[in-house]
């Protein structure tokens, strides 16, 4: 089987042409490529991909072993970072002492959902993507509907905590997004919203080679954007803060791939790491790169 690094098309309902948070039409230019091509708002200021992608007829991952070893180390992401995300339920519980109802949007091959079952709440997740959803039934007996939220029959009102972790970069329309979340939120619901955050010294300087841009985000939340749109549908705002996470020295070293742009570097690079089993290597760096913030219905 041939695993492709990533999708270059525009995800099917995304309209770049009009800002989904303020409707603006204006724009300005912050990133040229080499990859990803980034507008901000002229109106709200949030940043979003544009209408097509300026990649130099090249993948500097599109070569043979290439895709399978960013799928592995995706895949073994999930599983390290568990604790680092498990600490939001430090903060919901003071807010649900005896626990209740969590779903979580997104959820891949319920790694984390697993683990937070084992503490006690009612776990649902949402994936779309299928292969991921027969993992997490086979393997954890998880309740994962195959499907995007808004075809997946969930009931209004029912949810005490909504987890969105890396996702809400994703969607076609994370306004609209937002709005719908809050409609499953029963009151007093929290939803938790954890995303790469573009207003950092990082992101000034590497602009298009920054780590977290990428064709499959199709927004880049400022803290401020973030909280605006938020805000804007209703919500309110319990806690936002900077968090890292748990990385392995091999996935450093797709950053490091990414930031050159050169197939030749690339191909040296992962062989590099595979032959000195770098994944075995675990850190945590916090960049104050990813946001994350806790709001309320």
């Amino acid at each position: 089987m041939v695993v492709k690094t990533g999708s270059m098309q525009i995800q099917e309902g995304y309209d770049p042409r009009k800002c989904c948070h303020c409707d603006s039409i204006a724009k300005s230019i912050i990133s040229s490529g080499p990859v990803v091509r980034i507008i901000k708002c002229s109106g709200c200021g949030l940043m979003r991909q544009a209408s097509h992608l300026t990649t130099k007829d090249k993948d500097i991952f599109l070569f043979e072993g290439a895709a399978e070893h960013i799928r592995e180390q995706v895949e073994e992401k999930e599983k390290i970072q568990i604790q680092d995300h498990l600490q939001i339920l430090n903060v919901v519980k003071k807010y649900f002492p005896n626990k209740g109802d969590l779903l979580e949007i997104g959820c891949s091959t319920g790694e984390l959902l697993n683990e937070i079952r084992k503490y006690g709440w009612s776990v649902t997740g949402v994936e779309p993507q299928k292969w991921s959803c027969l993992i997490s039934r086979n393997k954890y007996n998880l309740d994962v509907i195959n499907s995007t939220i808004y075809d997946a029959g969930l009931e209004h009102n029912s949810y005490d905590v909504i987890l969105l972790i890396h996702v809400i970069e994703h969607l076609p329309d994370p306004f609209e997004a937002l709005k719908f979340i809050k409609s499953l939120l029963k009151p007093g619901g929290i939803l938790v919203i954890e995303t790469p955050r573009y207003d950092t010294l990082t992101f000034k300087i590497l602009k298009g080679r920054e780590r977290s841009v990428i064709p499959g985000h199709l927004y880049y939340f400022t803290r401020k954007s973030l909280l605006a749109m938020t805000s804007k549908v209703g919500y309110d705002i319990i806690k936002h803060y900077s968090v890292g996470r748990t990385v392995t020295v091999d996935r450093l070293s797709y950053y490091l791939a990414k930031y050159f742009n050169s197939l030749f570097l690339t191909k040296y690079i992962l062989k590099f790491s595979k032959v000195f089993h770098l994944e075995k290597i675990r850190l945590y760096l916090n960049m104050r790169d990813m946001v994350r913030l806790y709001v309320r219905n």
